[in-house]
C-alpha cells in the first residue's frame, strides 16, 4: 500500500484516509464488531462561523444548508439549486482555503494541484473578493487579526480560551494567527 501525501490547507496538514477503494478496504471490523465512520461535518467552518460571528454562515448552519453549495452559488451568482457538483467542489476549496488566509495565488495553485480545477489569477482573485464580500464577518475577523499581527501581538486564543504565545523575538506568520483559534 502506498501512502498518499497529506493535503495542505493554510499551512496545516489534513491526514484523511485516501478515498481509493484499495486503501479503504484495508480497514475491516473484527468478528462481532463494526466500524463506525464519523465526520465532524465542516467543523473548522463551524468554528469560524462562531469566531467571526458571520451572520450568513451561521444562518446557513442553523437552517441545515450545504455551505459549500451556498458559497459556490454566491461566487457564481447562481441559485443554490442550480449549482453543479463541480461548482460545489470549488465552493469547498474556497471555503477551506480562504478561511485560513490563503491568498489568490496559493488558492489557484491548490485548486489545480489538489482538485484538478484550473483557473486564471484573475478568476482566483475574483472568487476571493466575492467570498469576503459575501461573508463580511469572516472579512472583519481577518482584518482584526491582521491589525493585531501588524502591532506585533504574539498571543492567540481559541474559542474556549486556550492561549498560544509565540516567544519573544519570534513574530508568527499572519496565517498562524488566523489559523490558531480555528
Amino acid at each position: 500500500m502506498t501512502r498518499e501525501s497529506p493535503t495542505v490547507y493554510g499551512g496545516e496538514l489534513s491526514k484523511n484516509i485516501p478515498r481509493d477503494k484499495a486503501t479503504r478496504s484495508c480497514f475491516t471490523a473484527g468478528e462481532g464488531q463494526v466500524l463506525i465512520k464519523a465526520d465532524y461535518s465542516q467543523v473548522e467552518l463551524r468554528i469560524m462561523a462562531k469566531m467571526s460571528g458571520d451572520k450568513r454562515m451561521r444562518r446557513a448552519y442553523c437552517q441545515g444548508e450545504d455551505l459549500h453549495r451556498l458559497t459556490a452559488g454566491l461566487v457564481f451568482g447562481k441559485d443554490v439549486e442550480a449549482v453543479t457538483d463541480e461548482e460545489r467542489r470549488l465552493g469547498k476549496i474556497i471555503n477551506f482555503g480562504l478561511i485560513y488566509g490563503m491568498g489568490a495565488r496559493k488558492f489557484r495553485y491548490t485548486a489545480a494541484k489538489d482538485y484538478g480545477v484550473q483557473m486564471t489569477m484573475a478568476e482566483a482573485s475574483a472568487f476571493r473578493r466575492t467570498f469576503f464580500a459575501s461573508y463580511r464577518g469572516i472579512q472583519r475577523y481577518h482584518t482584526q487579526v491582521r491589525r493585531q499581527w501588524q502591532r506585533g501581538v504574539r498571543v492567540s486564543r481559541t474559542p474556549d480560551g486556550r492561549r498560544r504565545v509565540w516567544s519573544k523575538g519570534s513574530q508568527p506568520k499572519l496565517n498562524e494567527m488566523i489559523n490558531h483559534p480555528i
